[in-house]
């Protein structure tokens, strides 16, 4: 049974879970410390990991949104007959694209 279930803290704070987490790991063998510090390594690579490729979805779902809002625009201004190179100047598009819309 582990110490945290059989302690009076358990249903307390965190920082009391934390507490016995660190008296847990300090009872550790030199072994079983060493798989224990290889797995944390592991669970914290593989979140920062899991973080990175978040923020870079993100990122890549942002700029494609603002890409496709520049296209809408462009096709809408062109649709109502603005000037293709007052378009071109006001979303940043080429006039090729423009025209391609």
């Amino acid at each position: 049974m582990n110490q945290f279930d059989m302690s009076p803290f358990k249903e307390k704070e965190a920082y009391f879970r934390r507490l016995l987490d660190v008296a847990n790991v300090n009872a550790l063998s030199p072994k079983e410390r060493a798989t224990y510090d290889e797995n944390l390594k592991i669970y914290r690579d593989w979140k920062a990991t899991m973080e990175y490729a978040v923020e870079e979805a993100e990122t890549k779902g942002k700029a494609e949104g603002e890409r496709l809002a520049t296209l809408r625009n462009a096709r809408n201004m062109k649709k109502a007959g603005v000037d293709l190179s007052l378009i071109a100047e006001c979303t940043g598009l080429s006039l090729e694209i423009i025209q391609s819309l």
